[in-house]
């Protein structure tokens, strides 16, 4: 089962080079042109800012505000002509890809290939929707209610996923002691087995401090929990906005 890179992995990222004029493939005077137009048209911004300084008396708060312009948009043009100076390494990294891709014949390896073709998918989706988020607030502010509230849930579920294996492993072992030829042992072997037995009928469970159970059913519970908790706080706080 052959795999298409570009329509698989990289669909969207076509559609977006396409639309200024900065994919790799299929370079006819058509795309040319569009991709002079969009040269030109950022070029513009640059030179009516430093237009400025002709037509107005050049004071050091002046001078900031456009060069800080400026140098917004040449950022712009130096990323913008970044990627079509490396057009011919995109497409040939793209095609190495490729390749690699159409060298795989065992299904198992096509298989992991597409599950490191999804988890960058969604690493990509986070990042864009972060930076998204980072436009429309304060950026400090923001990573450091990010981090403390990754690092509660990695806390969390980690725990709870530790005790949670724990438990498994407990009772695996009880099950499995229900599953052997018990009666072809010794009398003292089955002696040991039927104390096992009897310790066995009850589930093991690890309780922090004789209230909560370390398990992913009790992180999950806590997560909904909370999630309930900030969204009556929110509700709340809504109405005392509206009073």
């Amino acid at each position: 089962m052959a795999i298409c890179v570009v329509q698989q992995y990289f669909s969207i990222n076509k559609i977006l080079f396409r639309a200024v004029a900065l994919w790799p493939y299929h370079r006819t005077k058509l795309v040319e042109f569009h991709l002079t137009f969009f040269l030109v048209i950022l070029i513009s911004f640059i030179a009516a800012q430093l237009a400025t300084f002709l037509t107005t008396e050049c004071t050091p708060h002046m001078a900031i505000k456009i060069f800080s312009l400026v140098l917004y948009f040449t950022l712009y043009l130096i990323n913008y002509l970044s990627f079509r100076v490396n057009a011919h390494t995109i497409g040939c990294l793209l095609e190495k890809f490729q390749y690699i891709c159409d060298e795989l014949t065992d299904e198992g390896e096509i298989a992991i290939i597409k599950e490191y073709g999804n988890e960058a998918k969604r690493f990509t989706v986070i990042i864009s929707l972060h930076q998204a988020m980072m436009l429309g607030s304060a950026t400090e502010e923001y990573l450091v209610y990010v981090k403390c509230m990754l690092v509660i849930l990695i806390y969390m579920f980690v725990g709870n996923y530790i005790g949670q294996e724990i438990a498994d492993h407990h009772n695996h072992m009880f099950i499995s002691i229900y599953n052997i030829k018990w009666y072809v042992t010794p009398l003292y072997i089955q002696r040991i087995i039927l104390f096992l037995l009897q310790r066995g009928t009850r589930n093991f469970q690890i309780v922090v401090g004789g209230l909560f159970v370390v398990s992913m059913e009790s992180a999950t519970m806590l997560l909904s929990t909370s999630i309930s908790y900030f969204t009556v706080l929110h509700s709340i706080q809504q109405n005392d906005v509206t009073k």
